[in-house]
């Protein structure tokens, strides 16, 4: 194990160069040492110059460090270039140039050490053909940007770590049964390419993907085929915003986003298959439909949400099944091609976090039967309109109740009070005087307007009043005004 040093003055430039190598044992010393291997560092530093290197023929190294380096380094045409070692660095400078010698095609490199943790710098250069293939971790210092035309970035074998960067490249693929663990950060991987591999863990045995809070983002807006294989794996956010992209395998998703509108083909999803989501969303508008079909016409995919309500428009929609308990607006200007179940083409609503209104500060007397609560809200609503209830509930010991006591009638666009309950509504409860005069009752109310809609609901007073009886009063009522804005 040695470390060698650039200096130039070789026979020629290669980085083989033989007869006089350019290689030294010592910063800046004199050239003819031999040519780094296997078990060798490698520097190109401030001693180095500006001199230029080629990397001419296949080479195997232990490790790579250019800080101070400012000459141009070359990787010829379908040269592999391996770092073999363990727990060591790949670092490239700034300032020095790193040039993929045209065509790009099968110009690789490998990284294949066996343990610790490798960090690589690319420096914002971009990258050939990237491989890990080794059972070590090999992790990221700064954003990767590879820039090959057949395959991108390969993971065979051992964990490689994102550790929070951005990832660009024509795609991603996970192939083999090895080991291998892909961690993805918080970071943006922008999968540029096409074909089979845009992103391919179809063979996902042995596999562990931590999505984390990552973006994939699918962009090539080419008729080409694209394949996102998900493998049956979980993903925190997928943007598609190329065309003919394809989704094989029943995924889950954090969110999944379809921006395609105005593209040809659309999103296609593999007959059969489920894609369970948490949010789903699409870009389209008018004269540019967001697109999904299934792969098979007349064979559906479906949709999974398990609760709330997806409110889309301007989508068009083929062998489409969507499901899970929530409930799917297409909307009033989307497409229902052919072959749909679950979806609803009609404007949507959009529904508002709960108002949850408790510390009345209530004192009942001690021997009190309460026979009914009464809510009063003086509310109003202005911009688009439609605005009315969602849910309008009892909130007992904190938790908000089952019985709902909403109205379908939309609020008025002057103030105006609405009463919820009644003098004998005991809103499906049993009730002591502690339940009553407890920090933690109370109401709470969720209104609903259309989708798309801008539509302020306003508040403006509640008062909640308590109906209630004694051994020596037949019934009588406690009042107690919470909010006042004047």
């Amino acid at each position: 194990m040695a470390s060698r040093y650039w200096v130039g003055s070789g026979s020629s430039e290669n980085w083989n160069a033989t007869g006089s190598t350019n290689w030294s044992a010592t910063s800046g010393g004199a050239n003819n040492a031999s040519v780094p291997g296997s078990s060798d560092d490698v520097f190109f530093d401030a001693s180095s110059g500006t001199g230029n290197s080629k990397i001419s023929g296949a080479i195997t190294i232990k490790s790579i460090d250019c800080t101070g380096y400012t000459g141009t380094l070359t990787h010829g045409s379908g040269i592999d270039w391996t770092i073999s070692g363990s727990g060591v660095v790949f670092k490239f400078s700034s300032g020095m140039t790193y040039t993929l010698e045209t065509p790009v095609l099968n110009s690789d490199i490998f990284f294949t050490g066996t343990s610790g943790t490798t960090l690589i710098t690319t420096a914002g250069k971009s990258m050939p053909e990237f491989h890990i293939n080794g059972n070590g971790t090999f992790q990221l210092q700064d954003d990767l940007t590879v820039n090959s035309t057949t395959l991108g970035i390969q993971l065979s074998r051992g964990t490689f770590d994102a550790n929070n960067k951005n990832v660009t490249a024509i795609g991603f693929s996970s192939p083999g049964t090895t080991t291998r663990t892909l961690t993805m950060g918080s970071g943006t991987w922008t999968m540029t390419g096409t074909g089979v591999n845009t992103w391919n863990v179809a063979t996902s045995a042995s596999l562990t993907l931590n999505a984390n809070t990552s973006t994939i983002i699918i962009n090539n807006t080419t008729s080409t085929s694209k394949t996102f294989a998900g493998g049956n794996r979980t993903y925190n956010v997928v943007t598609i915003t190329g065309d003919n992209i394809t989704i094989t395998g029943s995924n889950t998703f954090a969110t999944l986003n379809v921006n395609n509108a105005g593209l040809t083909n659309g999103l296609k999803i593999t007959s059969g298959t489920t894609q369970i989501v948490t949010t789903f969303s699409s870009n389209g508008s008018v004269g540019n439909l967001a697109k999904i079909l299934s792969v098979t016409a007349g064979s559906a995919h479906t949709l999974s949400k398990a609760s709330g309500t997806v409110n889309e428009d301007y989508m068009s929609i083929k062998d489409s099944t969507a499901t899970g308990g929530a409930t799917w607006y297409a909307g009033a200007n989307s497409t229902n091609v052919s072959g749909n179940s679950g979806w609803i083409f009609s404007a949507g609503t959009s529904i508002s976090h709960y108002l949850k209104v408790t510390n009345f500060g209530f004192d009942l007397p001690a021997d009190a039967t309460v026979l009914g609560i009464e809510i009063a809200v003086e509310v109003k609503q202005s911009g688009d309109l439609g605005g009315k209830d969602s849910t309008v509930r009892i909130v007992k010991g904190g938790t908000i109740g089952s019985t709902d006591r909403s109205s379908p009638t939309e609020y008025p666009t002057t103030e105006a009070y609405r009463t919820y309950g009644s003098s004998t509504d005991l809103w499906g409860e049993t009730w002591t005087v502690a339940n009553i005069e407890a920090s933690t009752f109370g109401f709470a109310l969720s209104f609903q307007v259309p989708a798309g809609n801008v539509t302020t609901v306003s508040l403006d007073h509640i008062r909640v009043t308590v109906h209630y009886s004694t051994s020596s009063v037949v019934a009588i009522a406690a009042i107690w005004d919470l909010f006042q804005w004047g």
